[in-house]
């Protein structure tokens, strides 16, 4: 279970906590499948009925620690889902540690059009970038639904990426979703530290051995963190 440690709010001034983790996510998704509600949901237990959309972009911060001990200021960045800001908003992937692609379980053209938002992800973002997929607006009442469970489930699995289903209105599933995506992107980060130190050793020998035979590499290796 990941514990809160800080939210972000208007006129709330928190002292500066350390931090084993500065984790830069981004949500994405079209426009109405409710990505502004889940965040706000998560990071200040607020739901607002009234749709508001958001201009360009969005930012929150929320600190917590992981059932790990791991202690994580994640900033949020929540990209508009309209066409004319998608040249704005697609720069926010650099730099991201994780992407959580939202769709409507009640829209099926939010659904449909998750492709394109995940090959622009692939495209945009670094290489072992964590995505979910989540399924949002899955309420107690199913009688809008347009997407099962099964079938969205199935679309992750076949591209290799995390899912579950979420109600930012009931408050379902928003916790267990953001804990899982957070423990999955410091794995991540942890695993990333791990190869780039292990390879530093690797080069030093290869440099020794280079002074030592007298040649000099014909390829460098830059490790970006």
């Amino acid at each position: 279970m990941v514990k809160d440690t800080q939210e972000s709010g208007p006129g709330k001034v928190a002292p500066q906590k350390p931090y084993d983790f500065l984790i830069k996510i981004v949500i994405g998704g079209s426009d109405k499948v409710g990505k502004t509600s889940l965040l706000n949901r998560y990071v200040h237990g607020q739901y607002q009925d009234h749709y508001v959309a958001t201009i360009g972009i969005d930012f929150m911060v929320k600190e917590l620690e992981t059932k790990n001990g791991d202690t994580v200021k994640l900033q949020a960045w929540d990209l508009a889902g309209q066409e004319r800001f998608r040249s704005i908003t697609s720069s926010y992937y650099r730099g991201a540690r994780g992407m959580l692609l939202v769709y409507d379980v009640t829209n099926r053209e939010s659904f449909e059009i998750m492709d394109h938002h995940l090959n622009e992800v692939q495209r945009m973002a670094q290489e072992d970038i964590v995505i979910f997929l989540i399924g949002n607006k899955a309420d107690n009442n199913d009688s809008r639904r347009q997407v099962s469970y099964e079938e969205g489930k199935k679309y992750a699995d076949e591209n290799g990426v995390s899912f579950l289903e979420t109600s930012a209105r009931d408050n379902i599933n928003v916790n267990e979703a953001f804990e899982k995506f957070v423990e999955a992107v410091v794995d991540q980060y942890k695993k990333d530290r791990a190869n780039a130190a292990s390879s530093k050793p690797h080069k030093q020998q290869s440099r020794s051995q280079e002074k030592l035979h007298g040649t000099k590499s014909k390829s460098k290796t830059c490790v970006i963190l």
